[in-house]
């Protein structure tokens, strides 16, 4: 059959273009007048060096991401040190973004993947210190947070830390030298733990936020600041992180601290960006042709219960039974283990539960496979293209292809399962929470998949925006498979790519 277009169609292609071509325009105004250089350190470690273009040497700041992220997502901190005259070298650490090694060295000691971490973060520094003025300071966020602390007390030179969404034992009353705390207001403890780290130099008065406490002189000063209505990663974006940060280094490098400075805008476009790309799939499938077929028999509550319960309970005791390192990517490959088992368990006992129905009429095998690969690409291609330039690395190396085809093989029958589900009213929503407490069950069993509850920052958006991709992609073709398709390759492309890879080694 031809497709379905209606004129709302294309309103909503008209008006998700329209955001895609402001947001770009406003990302290139940000970065406008800064020069970037590609750097590879220590012939592994990947970097960018940020400089206004023009300026002379200066201090260079090296910017470290935390755990499952990447340099992309530090450039708006690099792109505001970069303007005001300060030299941002960002970078990735072992087993994200663009490095090609994964992350070795137990991932539960601080002899382990810490010491390995901490040692890229020094190979850095001192490339930084040959690009600039030799004066150093080190910006970090989350897990990079500890690193910088822990690199700081072997690095003496290093004028300042800023460390952001911090969490890290080795912070002492006199180390690192000029330390200062951000979180966000939504982060709960880490906002708590940022006054507990300012308190240590307030003592034995008690810290406050925005108040500094020392001085730059001696390397005492510090300071917590808690950045207004943000989380974790929205907390990189915030006008009160970038201002705090380019006043702190200034100062610690006896630099002219501006008056009333202003802070790169940034993260409303990033936003804009990725969202716009998301709703472009929308308004594109409704070209696709919708093969001739009617729509799947709905479903009744009591008969999805019993295969959503077998769905949750049995994978965790059925992957704990087996080998761990069955992919030589610690984690993920369990991921794509239990993804792969719920779907098809949720998929089987329903439709045993449920029998088989009534026939539908089934087209040709390759048009449904054709509209099924069509269907994938543009609901995955625009998003992947807005993360890997404003979000976060996609890199396609070897053990990135390999893992996305084994996340791909996993989320296929994870959301074939899904579309068994979604017969009923808010079944999918619901086989979703029922798999995030059906993994929850597997850490609960196995400590070592500690760090992937770590991961469901970024693991439970995915998988939420690819149901949603889901069911754009049943409703413009009336099948299951492409709704599937779609949804697996969106989740293999973003979780394959944006994940760290963890060597099985790092996991006791």
């Amino acid at each position: 059959m031809r497709p379905q277009l209606r004129p709302f169609d294309l309103f909503w292609l008209a008006a998700t273009l329209a955001a895609v071509a402001l947001a770009l325009i406003r990302l290139d105004a940000a970065a406008r007048g800064v020069e970037r250089e590609r750097l590879v350190i220590d012939g592994v470690i990947p970097a960018e060096l940020f400089r206004l273009e023009g300026a002379p040497r200066g201090p260079v700041v090296v910017v470290a991401h935390g755990f499952s992220g990447s340099s992309v997502l530090m450039r708006s901190l690099a792109l505001e040190l970069a303007r005001n005259g300060l030299g941002a070298l960002t970078f990735d650490f072992p087993g994200h973004g663009q490095h090609p090694e994964p992350l070795d060295g137990d991932l539960f000691r601080v002899e382990g993947a810490s010491a390995r971490l901490v040692a890229a973060t020094r190979a850095v520094l001192a490339e930084a210190r040959r690009l600039g003025d030799g004066r150093v300071a080190l910006v970090g966020h989350s897990m990079a947070g500890d690193v910088i602390v822990r690199t700081a007390a072997l690095e003496p030179d290093v004028a300042a830390v800023v460390a952001i969404s911090l969490f890290s034992p080795a912070v002492t009353a006199s180390a690192p030298r000029n330390l200062l705390v951000v979180a966000g207001q939504w982060e709960g403890r880490l906002a708590e733990e940022a006054l507990r780290v300012a308190g240590l130099a307030s003592a034995p008065e008690p810290a406050a936020y925005g108040v500094t406490y020392g001085r730059f002189a001696d390397g005492t000063a510090r300071r917590a600041v808690v950045a207004p209505m943000v989380e974790h990663v929205g907390v990189l974006f915030a006008p009160t992180t970038l201002v705090e940060a380019q006043t702190w280094l200034d100062s610690a490098f006896g630099r002219p601290v501006r008056g009333e400075p202003a802070a790169v805008e940034r993260g409303p476009w990033v936003l804009l960006l990725v969202v716009a790309c998301v709703l472009l799939a929308r308004p594109l499938l409704a070209f696709l042709p919708r093969p001739a077929a009617g729509d799947a028999p709905g479903s009744r509550w009591r008969t999805l219960l019993f295969p959503l319960a077998a769905a949750t309970l049995v994978p965790p005791i059925l992957l704990r039974l087996l080998p761990p390192d069955l992919l030589p990517v610690a984690l993920l490959d369990h991921l794509a283990g239990h993804l792969a088992l719920f779907g098809l368990l949720l998929a089987g006992v329903a439709r045993l539960a449920q029998g088989p129905g009534p026939v539908p009429v089934r087209p040709g095998r390759a048009r449904i496979l054709l509209v099924s690969l069509a269907a994938a690409l543009v609901t995955t291609v625009p998003v992947a293209l807005a993360v890997d330039a404003e979000v976060t690395a996609l890199p396609w190396t070897d053990r990135r292809i390999t893992l996305r085809l084994v996340l791909f093989v996993g989320a296929l029958g994870f959301f074939l399962g899904l579309e068994r589900a979604a017969r009923a009213r808010f079944g999918a929503p619901v086989a979703l929470l029922a798999f995030l407490l059906s993994v929850a069950g597997s850490i609960l069993l196995d400590r070592r998949l500690l760090f992937l509850g770590a991961l469901s920052i970024v693991i439970v958006p995915v998988l939420a925006t690819a149901l949603l991709v889901a069911r754009w992609a049943r409703r413009a073709t009336g099948r299951p498979c492409p709704a599937a398709t779609a949804a697996a390759a969106f989740t293999a492309e973003l979780l394959g790519g944006s994940l760290p890879l963890i060597a099985d080694a790092a996991l006791p």
